[in-house]
């Protein structure tokens, strides 16, 4: 039992849990589907949908994009059967990054660094949100758009959330950055939208899909008194390159 639910349970606490239960690992995966459904926020169908997922590590938490996804078993608990069948069985046919991007391309939860620096006019402002947007904007996942932004949230507590713009290989999933950081400000434990109170948002200048528009008319409409700022960004040469570790 999780109490209260979380969306990520360590390798020795879901040990422990599946020895109380009796239950190996993979049996207890079904027992935890219900705990994961008051996680959910539907606010239009209400309608809580969850999937639980068990990694190599051992630790249990909702299904991501994974490598060698062909080797991941899925059970559907609604399923008479209950038994775990291949993802292949579901869908047959898969398409993916590797049939749109070059190989050597990382994935979403692969290491990204996307070169980008602020213009060294751009005088730092009086909020610390500016260089967490820039961090989120390198980390993005924009292989196919090559429009890479970053979104960093600040809550009435002081709490930053930062937010990357991550494309799908099926291109109409994509998660905006503030949508991102949102769902850090969730998964951080925040509640009430209306405690964000300051945003950055960090996108490329000229790029071929801008954040800022979308961004102002979310945040209009969940946290009125949130006020957004917006940097643009450059790529940065290969030959000087910068890291930042913030």
């Amino acid at each position: 039992r999780m109490d209260p639910p979380k969306f990520l349970i360590q390798a020795s606490e879901a040990q422990s849990m599946a020895e109380a239960a009796s239950l190996t690992l993979p049996e207890l995966l079904p027992t935890l589907v219900s705990a994961a459904q008051t996680l959910a926020r539907p606010p239009i169908s209400n309608y809580r949908v969850a999937a639980v997922g068990l990694g190599s590590s051992g630790r249990i938490f909702f299904l991501q994009e994974v490598r060698g996804a062909g080797d991941v078993e899925i059970l559907v608990t609604s399923h008479s059967t209950q038994q775990f069948s291949p993802l292949s069985r579901f869908l047959p046919h898969s398409f993916g990054p590797s049939d749109l991007q070059h190989l050597d391309s990382p994935l979403l939860l692969e290491p990204h660094h996307n070169a980008l620096t602020l213009p060294q006019h751009v005088a730092l402002p009086p909020h610390k949100l500016k260089l967490p947007a820039l961090d989120a904007a390198n980390k993005s996942h924009a292989p196919y758009s090559a429009s890479p932004s970053g979104v960093a949230l600040l809550d009435s507590l002081g709490n930053v959330f930062q937010g990357s713009y991550v494309e799908s290989a099926a291109f109409n999933p994509s998660l905006g950055p503030l949508q991102a950081a949102l769902v850090a400000f969730v998964a951080g434990g925040g509640h009430d939208y209306h405690r964000i109170v300051d945003a950055v948002l960090v996108e490329k200048d000229a790029a071929a899909i801008k954040q800022e528009d979308t961004a102002r008319l979310l945040l209009q409409s969940i946290s009125p008194n949130c006020h957004l700022t917006t940097f643009l960004c450059h790529s940065q040469p290969h030959s000087d390159q910068l890291n930042f570790s913030l």
